[in-house]
């Protein structure tokens, strides 16, 4: 049985969980480890998730539509890699229902030897519970400070002339954030267009 490790990250939507999951996968810590990323979505379909998993670390299409030969397949890859590590994220992962996940990671261990670290978001505590083999990560909201960095890195505030005059402005913005990074981003606009 493959060693596998499955670590959901969860919170609100926009507040950084995919970013975070980008930092995990692109740490030089998994350099050595045979990466996939598949975005899960609200359809989960078990089928494109396992044929996209075999199609990143065969480097070859995958098709399979019956769930025994994909296992199979994903059970010989595994299996190939023997003592290799796999790195996968599910990113965006929705599915309530727990007999769909308990396929989802079944599907994960099968195979013998090796190890599997997956990285799952979700907005959903439950799923988070749901689908983990050690405890979850809640991601929590960014503090109104850190929403202030990232609207001053996003618009070049330090080398803007007018900063004294819009640094109310961009601070009352990282406010209505919510501790969101996207509205954040999102909420530029309004900084932007007060240089004029």
């Amino acid at each position: 049985m493959h060693d596998v490790t499955i670590l959901p990250i969860y919170g609100i939507g926009g507040i950084g969980k995919t970013t975070l999951a980008k930092l995990i996968f692109n740490d030089t810590l998994f350099k050595d480890y045979s990466q996939v990323w598949v975005y899960v979505s609200q359809i989960f379909n078990l089928n494109k998730i396992g044929n996209s998993i075999i199609s990143q670390l065969s480097k070859e299409e995958s098709h399979i539509t019956e769930k025994q030969m994909m296992r199979t397949c994903l059970g010989e890859l595994l299996a190939v890699a023997g003592k290799k590590k796999i790195m996968i994220v599910l990113d965006d992962l929705w599915e309530e229902n727990e007999c769909k996940l308990e396929e989802l990671k079944s599907m994960l261990t099968i195979g013998e030897g090796g190890k599997v670290i997956v990285v799952v978001t979700t907005r959903d505590e439950a799923i988070a519970k749901k689908i983990c083999t050690i405890q979850s990560y809640k991601l929590p909201p960014l503090a109104d400070e850190m929403c202030w960095d990232i609207i001053k890195q996003k618009c070049s505030f330090e080398a803007r002339d007018d900063k004294e005059r819009l640094e109310p402005i961009g601070r009352d913005i990282a406010m209505k954030c919510g501790g969101v990074a996207l509205a954040a981003q999102a909420m530029l606009k309004p900084l932007v267009n007060g240089s004029r």
